[in-house]
């Protein structure tokens, strides 16, 4: 049987799916009862997409030996790809448990693999922390486990431990210098740390070894400071791969934005019409006159700055680990900053309450005013004092409720040379629930009006200013 194995899997590396289920009716006469006949056939399945009858090859696998440890990680990546991930953990668990000798895997690698897999489905239901903890398992097994240490900085960067982040894509490329993956990641970690040059230096490393990775032009584009090139770094985007459809939304928006319509009216006439990205371009389009339009984030920053009263102090509601108060700092004397670093205090899209707590560690900014706690308890506090009028403040609170009532409570700081920077204002599933619903409640309450200054497809972000009414 060791022998048809072996000719089994190596026509699985091949990936010849067909070969192996024509050998199929055959081995199972003759060897009924060898499990790993039975995972092969799963994983076979598993590639062809037929999933139900992956279950049953798994379940014949474990009906035979309920120890058998390659069906039972494999049966938990079956469940982790159909997002089950309750039934993933009690499979990878149970292979955990059940440390059999493999009969084709190297002993280290298997269990190396369970823990990364634990991991993902703890990145995947947002339990981060255990996540990392469990990529940090997998790699006290095998040091050299690289794919490992990128999922580890991925699981860093969530929690927005960026150096962190950072050290564990450099380890992943000294171990693998050519992982594509590891520096595209790095790159992406650098930029939101506002290092545009490693971040840009880590970028042309993926072009170097794979020039056809379509994300590394996503990526880039965010970096433009020019609306042309941005345009030709998403045309190359596309050209690499036809199903990445918001670099198509976004550069049928920016040749809208120059004049040239045809593509963005094919996507109003489509079934694409109710996408977030196209409701976003609407809005856009909609308003009275047409904003400037960014890529990066702090090219974004800069110029909201460059055009503020720099003699004032700026605002910040929603701090997280202090990035872009950290930025802003840079150029203003004063900086109050509001935040309960305690994460989200309802669950937001994808992300679970209590996500975004910085684990619950205030920044160590020198100079800086940070004021801790719910924005309903804190803010009437803070403000019931008179305070100096804000040259910018930087709404990063994502929630409706929050937004407003940071808004409400700081009106009297807001007059009409205040710049208000929203974080994620457009393109989110639901964005005109979110920001957007705070800013145009807010204004309908207090009888005011708002001009969009700029705004950035790549980050989400609007900056206003509001005609107050005299």
């Amino acid at each position: 049987m060791e022998k048809e194995i072996k000719d089994l899997l190596i026509l699985l590396k091949n990936g010849k799916f067909i070969e192996i289920l024509k050998k199929e009716k055959d081995l199972v006469k003759r060897f009924p009862n060898e499990p790993a006949l039975f995972d092969i056939l799963g994983i076979t399945n598993v590639f062809l997409k037929k999933y139900e009858d992956a279950k049953m090859s798994f379940e014949k696998a474990l009906k035979i030996n309920p120890r058998f440890f390659q069906s039972l990680n494999n049966f938990g990546n079956l469940m982790y790809d159909l997002k089950e991930y309750n039934n993933a953990l009690k499979y990878y668990k149970k292979a955990l448990e059940n440390k059999t000798k493999s009969t084709y895997h190297n002993q280290n690698f298997k269990y190396r693999e369970v823990y990364n897999n634990i991991a993902n489905v703890f990145n995947e239901i947002g339990s981060t922390e255990e996540a990392i903890l469990n990529y940090e398992k997998a790699i006290e097994i095998d040091p050299d486990f690289y794919q490992a240490y990128n999922n580890l900085g991925n699981a860093q960067k969530r929690l927005g431990l960026l150096s962190d982040a950072i050290s564990s894509y450099q380890a992943c490329i000294r171990i693998n210098p050519n992982y594509h993956l590891a520096h595209n990641n790095l790159g992406v970690a650098y930029y939101d740390i506002a290092k545009i040059e490693d971040s840009l230096s880590s970028y042309n490393k993926v072009l170097s070894i794979k020039p056809d990775y379509a994300p590394i032009y996503w990526n880039l584009h965010g970096c433009c400071s020019s609306i042309d090139d941005a345009e030709k770094l998403l045309q190359k985007c596309v050209y690499y791969d036809q199903n990445f459809l918001k670099a198509k939304y976004c550069l049928s928006f920016i040749q809208a934005y120059k004049g040239n319509f045809n593509n963005y009216n094919s996507m109003l006439n489509s079934t694409h019409e109710n996408n977030p990205y196209i409701r976003s371009f609407q809005w856009i389009f909609s308003l009275p006159k047409l904003p400037e339009l960014y890529f990066s984030r702090w090219l974004f920053f800069d110029k909201m700055i460059k055009i503020s009263k720099k003699e004032r102090p700026f605002y910040e509601f929603g701090v997280w680990t202090g990035l872009s108060f950290r930025y802003l700092f840079k150029y203003f004397d004063k900086g109050f900053g509001f935040d309960t670093f305690n994460g989200l205090p309802e669950k937001w899209y994808n992300e679970p309450k209590g996500f975004y707590s910085g684990l619950g560690k205030i920044p160590e900014i020198k100079g800086a005013n940070f004021i801790k706690g719910e924005f309903n308890k804190t803010l009437p506090v803070f403000f019931k004092k008179k305070r100096e009028k804000a040259s910018i403040i930087n709404l990063d609170a994502d929630l409706y409720t929050s937004t407003l009532c940071a808004l409400e409570n700081s009106k009297e700081i807001i007059d009409e040379d205040t710049i208000l920077i929203f974080d994620e204002f457009i393109i989110n599933d639901q964005w005109e629930n979110d920001e957007f619903r705070a800013l145009n409640e807010f204004c309908e309450n207090n009888k005011s009006k708002y001009e969009v200054l700029a705004f950035s497809l790549f980050t989400k972000q609007v900056a206003i200013k509001l005609k107050l009414k005299k």
